[in-house]
């Protein structure tokens, strides 16, 4: 859920579902890129801009919540019987792992993996490397 800076105004309930989020690509060296993940459910569009080149970066990025199941089953005695029960209880996390590619307009690309606080106002904080071995530290 990554995409470029909008201007529109947030209401009390946040962005809309396919809004752009902004954020930042930081390197080691002060290069900062902007950066926008559309927020979605699961999977949408990342952009970045780099200033310094004038490379404008477009993608796409897949997000996964994790969730968990647990199952149970019992033998219940009282001395004049017995009872059998299952159960099964699943339970989810508002955390998400994503990956994102990214091709730039003067072909360098981002590959990004990112963790994302789903909610109504998502963020999230990453890592990107391009394919000149550059390092960024993400965050939105």
């Amino acid at each position: 859920m990554i995409a470029l800076v909008s201007c529109a105004p947030q209401g009390p309930s946040g962005p809309a579902i396919g809004e752009m989020l902004p954020g930042n690509l930081f390197s080691q060296s002060g290069k900062v890129l902007d950066f926008a993940i559309q927020k979605t459910y699961g999977s949408g569009a990342v952009s970045a801009f780099d200033s310094d080149r004038q490379e404008r970066f477009s993608g796409s990025n897949v997000a996964v919540l994790a969730s968990t199941t647990t199952s149970a089953r019992a033998v219940v005695t009282n001395g004049s019987g017995f009872a059998v029960g299952n159960a099964t209880e699943s339970s989810g996390s508002n955390m998400a792992d994503a990956t994102a590619y990214l091709r730039g307009d003067k072909g360098t690309m981002l590959t990004c993996t990112m963790r994302i606080q789903a909610g109504v106002y998502p963020h999230g904080i990453g890592d990107c490397t391009d394919n000149r071995r550059t390092t960024y530290r993400l965050q939105f």
